[in-house]
């Protein structure tokens, strides 16, 4: 009985998280500002080109990029990106899946893709590595950066529980899906409630 109340604690919380702004204000409670942070450091100076957001759902990082970027937000949940539409009526979006992007080859000069890779499944993941790569230009970047497991942190275990995704991956099983089709150039690890890996890919 416990279990089916918790998966129905769960389920509820998760149909809440999906308004887009309830989505805005939780990033911001988990830490969305120290990921700007994090992640500014990897983008400045970068002016002009293409950057493809997958799974960018409102936008929240839009303003990481210089205004000069064409940037494009993919996401497969339409209300997002209506969020993100109004929010940055200049920007392109494009209501898509990640693992099957609608884009054509070496289009892309800069792929970012943040906190989705614990919503799919090894296999999925590893399709969504595969097409980033077919988009990606020669010489392109792919920006990565999600939440990984950890199951000797008690804190971890916690928000897993009530997280939206249900398929944490380890630091090492995102670095080899990661590392089977880009060079990394780049890698960190930090905390915040959960333990985070980025890491930047060379094509």
């Amino acid at each position: 009985m416990a279990g089916k109340n918790m998966a129905s604690e769960k389920k509820e919380l998760f149909n809440i998280a999906k308004i887009p702004w309830v989505y805005d204000l939780i990033q911001y409670m988990v830490g969305s500002r120290i990921v700007y942070r994090h992640l500014a450091a990897q983008t400045a100076g970068y002016t002009g080109g293409s950057v493809l957001d997958l799974g960018g759902g409102t936008g929240l990082y839009r303003k990481i990029w210089d205004p000069s970027c064409d940037y494009i937000c993919l996401d497969i949940d339409q209300e997002k990106i209506d969020r993100f539409t109004k929010k940055h009526p200049d920007c392109k979006a494009l209501v898509a899946d990640a693992t099957d992007i609608p884009l054509e080859d070496n289009s892309i000069d800069v792929i970012l893709c943040i906190a989705v890779s614990h919503h799919l499944t090894e296999t999925s993941f590893a399709k969504l590595i595969s097409e980033s790569h077919r988009v990606l230009k020669r010489n392109g970047s792919f920006l990565f950066l999600d939440a990984v497991e950890d199951s000797r942190r008690l804190l971890s275990r916690l928000m897993w529980k009530y997280d939206q995704g249900s398929y944490p991956h380890t630091r090492e099983q995102l670095l080899a899906q990661f590392s089977r089709k880009f060079d990394v150039v780049y890698q960190e690890n930090f905390k915040i409630f959960h333990k985070y890996l980025l890491c930047k890919g060379k094509k």
